[in-house]
């Protein structure tokens, strides 16, 4: 069974429910989801953070790496803003990827931040910066789901 229909099944599971988090967790063959899932209903959830990870030690190179993060930009358009990779942090072997633009309302800036780990490992959160107070806030991600379940096969696409 496909991962998205895995993370389905798991929400058919739970129903309708707004007073989270749940913590949701399913693999399959040489791959894992992870989600803090807020609130559900038949038609959206409404997630804390998505992660992706595949099994096993090998990790790739900087090359590929930047390939694998170039990939996720070319498909993963469908979300509130397109996002693309930011910063190649070769020490540490991570991508960063972000909302390019970012969303501006008033004072306020909301983006989608995406790490992807030489290991095979990809998280995805939004954060919210309001102007004139210090750092960032983490903020819900909002996703019907059936946005969620091709996110879910698009990440995992690269993470294979």
């Amino acid at each position: 069974m496909e991962l998205c229909e895995r993370v389905r099944q798991v929400l058919d599971g739970w129903g309708r429910f707004k007073h989270g988090p749940r913590s949701l967790w399913v693999e399959a063959d040489d791959l894992e989801v992870s989600a803090e899932v807020l609130a559900a209903d038949e038609l959206s959830c409404s997630l804390e953070k998505l992660q992706v990870a595949r099994h096993g030690d090998a990790a790739w190179g900087e090359a590929e790496l930047k390939a694998r993060a170039e990939r996720v930009a070319k498909r993963v358009t469908y979300l509130l803003e397109h996002v693309g990779p930011i910063e190649l942090d070769r020490e540490r072997g991570i991508a960063l990827l972000r909302s390019v633009p970012p969303e501006k309302r008033d004072a306020q800036t909301l983006y989608y931040e995406l790490l992807l780990s030489a290991a095979g490992r990809l998280a995805l959160v939004r954060y919210r910066v309001t102007s004139g107070e210090p750092g960032r806030v983490q903020v819900p991600c909002n996703l019907t789901r059936e946005t969620l379940e091709k996110l879910v096969r698009d990440l995992a696409e690269v993470a294979a």
